[in-house]
């Protein structure tokens, strides 16, 4: 499979570079070379981050992105942006790339977070340590999503579909300002702990 990453950050090239460890062909680019190419983007998967670009600046060159799975792993910046009233960063996307296949994913865990899992692997070989959210409208692509989730060593945690994406969103912004504003520093995680056994209330979760 090939992985093209728009606007990749940090989190980004580490997410390209396991799932290029785990044989797939992987590169990064930006708007710029992209509004200069005059051809589709030769890939299966995009990850886009917009950052502090928008979403018209995707719809300029959605043609290029036509028949690609698209994960979106933006954030919305504060909690007005998310109160506004319009829709979620990724249903924006859906609409500016009517013909491109949209998944929500990977926007809440933290770089730092996931730069840890991917040198010593997920909490010490326990599976499910971190949750990697996604949601979507289209099965194909949410089980590409979910299977390049795993890959990076996460459990994909699947949100329904993509009217679900504000939620995950809203995550993110709860992740962002807990790693800048919390005592918990940047090494920590949003996830989904399962019981495992009736044993006492407390040890059962641990």
């Amino acid at each position: 499979m090939r992985i093209v990453a728009i606007n990749a950050g940090d989190k980004g090239h580490a997410l390209l570079d396991r799932w290029s460890a785990n044989g797939h062909d992987t590169d990064g680019t930006s708007f710029d070379a992209i509004a200069e190419m005059n051809e589709p983007i030769q890939a299966d998967v995009i990850l886009l981050d917009l950052g502090d670009a928008r979403v018209d600046d995707i719809a300029m060159f959605a043609r290029h992105l036509d028949g690609k799975v698209i994960i979106d792993c933006s954030n919305v910046k504060n909690v007005p942006e998310l109160r506004s009233g319009s829709a979620s960063i990724a249903e924006q996307v859906a609409q500016a790339c009517p013909r491109a296949s949209v998944v929500k994913a990977l926007n809440v865990i933290t770089f730092a977070t996931l730069q840890n899992v991917l040198k010593h692997g997920s909490a010490e070989g326990r599976k499910g340590y971190i949750s990697g959210y996604y949601c979507g409208n289209d099965g194909a692509a949410r089980r590409t999503a979910a299977g390049l989730i795993e890959e990076a060593q996460l459990e994909p945690s699947d949100c329904g579909p993509l009217s679900n994406a504000t939620l995950i969103e809203a995550l993110g912004l709860l992740t962002h300002h807990l790693e800048k504003h919390a005592a918990s520093g940047p090494h920590f995680t949003i996830s989904i702990v399962r019981a495992h056994d009736d044993s006492s209330p407390l040890d059962r979760w641990m």
